[in-house]
């Protein structure tokens, strides 16, 4: 069985907003450069730095760009040059994820369906170029249910093999009800849920702005597992897998140790000691994780990894296939497992 690389990402480009309908062209996302003066550490010179002007903001393109990749890849402009590189690097199968929608970018609910929309059917139309080995997570216009319910169905049949969420979406938990209509729809199709490391919520990034990735990005993931958990959702929904993406592992001893101090007390029951294979729950690791010791917790069948591909920050790895492969203690089925058998499931690619 191939290598699936659980959490790969590309760059929008302009060809993700060709596919605008008639009546949406006044949102289409604006690249702009920033020539002069100082970047975001104050540093000054000649920056060149290029920017999505969006709904009368700015969001910055090349902050997490690793420049090791050439950008035809990054962008999926030359689809046949990124399986080739995929070759190299021994993977199988990539499943994608955005940049651009890690973050917020509007308030306008027309403006976020028609984004949303056309990423999706530029995503459809990479995966038929792909012939099956690019695979990608289907982004959501969250503030209309019904619309998300729409585009779920779309993405599926076009080769989606989950659905984005943030660990904060709407400045809305994701045990809110509020998102129990998009969950059926999920199970109906038996796809996955896939929380990455992000937010989707003016609120939230306006608190925490400046303290760091950590409680921007991995933080809302670690709080939306125990949420789902403490409230038991995954059982409402028995046929969602669930990806906790981008937060590495490290976090699910201190998750499961205060959950079950937390179902005793509060619940008055026990954690279930399968918690990750009966409520079908998947984590991403990393090559600087405590794997052994986490699988104490976790199990063999939940653990998958990625290489971050086209990104450049903490959870970039181009080599975390055989760094995982060196973690000491590590039995090679243990690794088989992470490498292809886990995300295979998480998935459904079989």
């Amino acid at each position: 069985m191939g290598i699936i690389d659980a959490d790969a990402h590309v760059f929008e480009n302009p060809r993700t907003w060709e596919y605008l309908q008639e009546g949406e062209r006044q949102f289409t996302p604006r690249m702009v450069e920033q020539v002069y003066g100082n970047d975001r550490h104050g540093l000054a010179g000649n920056l060149w730095k290029r920017y999505w002007l969006i709904d009368g903001k700015v969001h910055g393109i090349e902050g997490n760009i690793n420049i090791k990749i050439d950008k035809p890849l990054r962008d999926l402009e030359d689809v046949e040059a990124r399986i080739a590189d995929m070759d190299r690097l021994g993977i199988d199968i990539q499943v994608i994820y955005p940049s651009l929608f890690l973050h917020p970018y509007t308030k306008n609910q027309r403006m976020e369906y028609a984004l949303t929309r056309s990423y999706n059917c530029w995503m459809a139309d990479n995966w038929k170029k792909g012939k099956g080995r690019l695979r990608w997570v289907a982004v959501m216009p969250t503030m209309q249910i019904a619309k998300a319910r729409e585009q779920i169905e779309f993405a599926h049949d076009n080769g989606a093999c989950g659905v984005l969420l943030h660990g904060v979406e709407l400045d809305k938990m994701l045990s809110d009800p509020y998102f129990f209509p998009l969950y059926e729809k999920v199970n109906e199709l038996g796809s996955a849920i896939c929380v990455h490391a992000g937010y989707y919520s003016f609120t939230f990034g306006q608190v925490f702005e400046g303290t760091g990735g950590l409680l921007q990005f991995r933080y809302p993931v670690i709080a939306a597992f125990h949420t789902l958990m403490m409230q038991n959702i995954p059982s409402q929904f028995p046929n969602i897998r669930w990806g906790f993406m981008e937060a590495g592992c490290q976090w699910i001893p201190m998750a499961i140790q205060d959950l079950a101090v937390r179902y005793r007390e509060l619940l008055d029951e026990e954690l279930p000691g399968n918690l990750f294979a009966e409520r079908n729950v998947f984590v991403t690791c990393q090559a600087d994780d405590d794997v052994p010791y986490v699988l104490k917790f976790a199990g063999e069948d939940a653990l998958v990894v990625g290489t971050d591909y086209s990104h450049f920050d903490h959870a970039a790895d181009m080599d975390a296939f055989a760094h995982l492969k060196d973690q000491s203690g590590l039995p090679a089925t243990v690794v088989g497992k992470i490498l292809s058998d886990n995300p295979r499931k998480l998935y459904a690619l079989d």
